[in-house]
């Protein structure tokens, strides 16, 4: 677990090196970026300022006022944050920044890693996300890529992969620990009418009444080589009778 005392014996312990956020005012003019989401060791509650960032959002009824600042708290949701959902978290409209609480993520089953100057967000043994420090913070506003968006419940994992195997997308859910079921690429409309002129068939009829009037051919790369350095095979199919043949070769021209 990441504690205040850890942080200080890195970093100091002098009166400016503090990560406890009593002030909105102090970030307002420094913090603009409303997707950038900021770590503090100190505070309790992650309060965010950007609503489209939570779901299942619903109404503050009690007067909650964190920091001891000047905020208020109008909403609460759940962030979903590289795959992990962080709940409850607060909405404060006129808040300068999104700031997650290090002991929350804890307490969501999440152990950030510190490691120069950087906390790390593992998934098993697989980095998800990285926070470098900022000032007295630590943010991921130089991340090219951040998941931060809801998939609603009609969500379909075959089509958001973009139709990818089978096997492999579900080996993918296997390791993010996801147990949702998906459409397989049979069932899948888009993925059959894409391999409708893959088939060398497409009537099972033959189109001929003699064999040998009609052979369907085809040249495949095959990897890696065979041991006699054949790289190449000529598939044959006759129409009528269906009967195929295989031929190696070492290179085309052959």
């Amino acid at each position: 677990m990441v504690t205040d005392q850890k942080i200080k014996k890195e970093y100091g312990s002098s009166d400016s090196d503090t990560y406890y956020i009593s002030s909105e005012g102090i970030f307002a003019t420094k913090y603009q970026d409303r997707q950038t989401l900021y770590l503090d060791t100190g505070c309790v509650r992650s309060v965010v300022s950007n609503l489209t960032l939570l779901s299942n959002v619903t109404k503050v009824n009690k007067n909650i006022k964190p920091f001891g600042s000047s905020m208020e708290v109008t909403d609460k949701g759940t962030l979903n944050m590289f795959g992990y959902h962080i709940s409850p978290m607060l909405y404060a409209p006129k808040g300068p920044i999104n700031l997650i609480s290090v002991s929350q993520l804890v307490d969501n089953g999440i152990k950030p890693h510190c490691k120069n100057d950087t906390f790390l967000i593992k998934h098993g043994s697989y980095v998800v996300a990285a926070f470098t420090r900022d000032g007295n913070l630590y943010s991921n506003q130089n991340q090219s890529q951040v998941n931060l968006s809801h998939l609603t419940e009609e969500k379909d994992w075959h089509t958001l992969m973009g139709h990818p195997n089978d096997r492999y997308l579900e080996r993918l859910l296997t390791q993010l620990e996801i147990n949702e079921h998906f459409t397989s690429s049979k069932n899948c409309k888009i993925c059959s009418r894409s391999k409708i002129q893959k088939k060398p068939h497409k009537s099972i009829l033959p189109q001929t009444r003699k064999h040998s009037f009609k052979i369907y051919s085809d040249t495949l790369e095959i990897l890696p080589m065979t041991r006699r350095g054949h790289r190449y095979i000529v598939v044959l199919i006759d129409d009528y009778t269906r009967f195929n043949q295989i031929y190696l070769m070492q290179s085309k021209d052959q």
